[in-house]
Parts: structure tokens; sequence; C-alpha cells
């Protein structure tokens, strides 16, 4: 299960003050950078979007990840994921998982898949902590595409590691007004599809 805030969008200098402000939370690791290649895909029968779901392969620092997600519930949303060198072999393997709902099982069983949109981007992220919670306050700069449309985009985010969804909640709150950051509710994935509409 994945539970995170993002924000949008977060030019570098705001990042750099939140890596700054220890009143809020304090650094667990150094900042590390991975540059991200994702595409994202639907199956042939059209389920997954139907449904919602997302099913990406993305290179991380030259490692590849096939996940998937399930639609979001609050701050948290179902996500699997494994190491792939293709989308196909990817889905192969979530298809065995047993926290797939049916119908997503299904979709993954697909002999092909179809590429939609994707993202391009660096992202610098570092693990930190406050008394009640542990979390990565990431940041990512990059491109969306789907087809022949991109744009730049850039946004923080907040994933828990360890505590309640309701310190994280808190804390993105305290963020927010420090920063006068805006909530970002809609996913890469959400935007890049909306390119050809001009609704990034």
């Amino acid at each position: 299960m994945e539970i995170e805030v993002k924000f949008g969008p977060v030019d570098a200098r705001c990042f750099r003050a939140m890596l700054a402000e220890q009143a809020l939370s304090r650094p667990l690791t150094p900042l590390r950078r991975l540059k991200m290649e994702t595409v994202y895909y639907d199956d042939p029968a059209h389920i997954l979007s139907a449904h919602g779901w997302t099913l990406r392969l993305r290179w991380e620092n030259g490692r590849g990840v096939c996940t998937f997600k399930g639609r979001a519930s609050g701050l948290s949303r179902l996500e699997l994921e494994t190491a792939a060198e293709t989308v196909e072999e990817g889905a192969r393997q979530l298809a065995l998982l047993p926290e797939l709902p049916p119908q997503a099982r299904t979709a993954l069983r697909a002999e092909r898949f179809l590429p939609v949109c994707g993202a391009s981007f660096v992202r610098q992220v570092q693990k930190r902590q406050t008394e009640e919670l542990t979390f990565f306050l990431s940041w990512d700069e990059g491109w969306l595409f789907r087809g022949e449309h991109s744009a730049p985009f850039t946004e923080a985010e907040l994933e828990l590691c360890g505590g309640t969804e309701q310190a994280l909640s808190a804390l993105a709150e305290e963020y927010r007004r420090r920063f006068g950051l805006a909530v970002c509710s809609r996913s890469k994935q959400q935007r890049a599809m909306a390119l050809e509409e001009e609704r990034i």
C-alpha cells in the first residue's frame, strides 16, 4: 500500500527550503538523485483504464521496475511492483500476486500492452523523520508526454515509510502552509493523458 501527498508545481528553490527546514522534520539519509524513464500502458480490452488502474514500466537509474497501482482511497492506494525488463514480463509476475483484484489479474494476463503516455524526469529524494513518522521527501523535475505532445512539470511528494496516515496528513498540511504549496490530486499518468486537451 502506498500512502503519499503530492504538491505541485514546486520549483527548485522551494524544494531546497523544504530540505533545509528542520523544525518540521530531520534528515535520516543523504539526498539521492535518480533518473526516471516511465511508460504507462493499457491492455487491449482497456480493462485497466476502465477501472482507473495504472500499469507502468519505469527505468530507475537503469533498473527496470514494473508497477501496478489501484485507485486511491484517502491518501493510500494499492501499489505492487516487480523487477522486469519488459512490461509483458512484469505483468506476468504481477498477475501472480494474491492482492490483485480479479479483473486486474485478467488484464495483466494479456499477451501485449498498449503504450499510452509517459514521463521522463530526475527525482531527488531524502528519507526524513519526525517524532511520529518516517517518510520520503522527493522532488521530480522533467517532462510528461503523450504522442507528439509534451510539457514540463515539477512536483514534490511526501511518501509514508513508518507511522500513520493521519500523521502524514498533518505534516503535509504544515508543509503546505509553511511554503505556500498546492496539493496535486492528479497522477503523472492523468496529467500526461490530458496533454492533448491542454489540461496539464
